[in-house]
């Protein structure tokens, strides 16, 4: 089945401007999953943005930009199979070849590892319509709150915290996207209208990995962890050509 990685990265952040270009140990955020897509199972990765500025940093870590981006599709709630679905159109109307699986990727989950997104890849070929990265969640739903109608803190589940749900180890484990990969099959995003298309299959990364940034102190935590873990670009010579 063949499949095609679109990177998606658009200029017009609002809660951390110029995020996608922004410096992580001296390379740009998007330099890190253009390289970890590259060295991955994916067989053409390519970049989705309407900022030339942008395309120019991809292309210095070898991902082409075949189009730009249409503006509609650049605004703050673009959606997800949109900006995919016209990516898979514009590179079968132009000689860029027709796909089964189309990865979404984002330059904001930038420690997002090869063997991460060939494990979503795997699971689609499987037969699954969709698999993507996802981390443990560290707040159980079982003890989030909502404001009630009447202003009077109420739980999101509607059950008490009591009993066993005290308990960190008797709460049911739940999962976060990362926001880093997410491979599904083109014909289900078609017919479902979205990314994440049942049956889906998680694949969970370490907590480290996991970092996804959407703003500044967002940015602070993968620059320590960065630091702490000795995260660094993907050497070139691991890409495919």
């Amino acid at each position: 089945m063949a499949s095609l990685g679109v990177i998606c990265a658009r200029a017009g952040s609002k809660r951390l401007p110029g995020k996608n270009l922004k410096p992580l140990r001296g390379v740009p955020l998007l330099g890190y999953v253009c390289r970890a897509a590259r060295a991955s199972r994916i067989d053409r990765v390519i970049l989705s943005t309407e900022d030339a500025a942008i395309a120019r940093a991809a292309a210095a870590f070898g991902v082409e930009a075949p189009f730009e981006r249409p503006r509609a599709l650049a605004a703050d709630y673009a959606s997800s199979p949109d900006i995919v679905g016209h990516a898979i159109d514009w590179m079968a109307a132009n000689g860029g070849g027709a796909y089964d699986i189309a990865v979404l990727i984002q330059p904001t989950t930038p420690f997002l590892t090869p063997a991460d997104i060939d494990a979503c890849l795997d699971a689609v070929a499987s037969g699954t319509a969709s698999a993507f990265t996802v981390r443990q969640a560290t707040e159980p739903p079982e003890w989030m709150f909502v404001h009630g109608p009447d202003g009077a803190a109420r739980t999101l589940l509607g059950d008490p915290i009591a009993g066993a749900r005290e308990h960190s180890q008797h709460v049911r484990t739940c999962y976060v996207p990362t926001g880093g990969a997410y491979a599904v099959r083109v014909a289900a995003m078609r017919s479902q209208g979205r990314i994440i298309c049942d049956p889906a299959h998680l694949v969970e990364t370490t907590p480290e990995r996991a970092a996804d940034i959407d703003d500044e102190l967002d940015f602070l935590y993968a620059e320590m962890l960065a630091e702490h873990f000795d995260f660094g670009l993907i050497p070139a010579q691991e890409c495919e050509p």
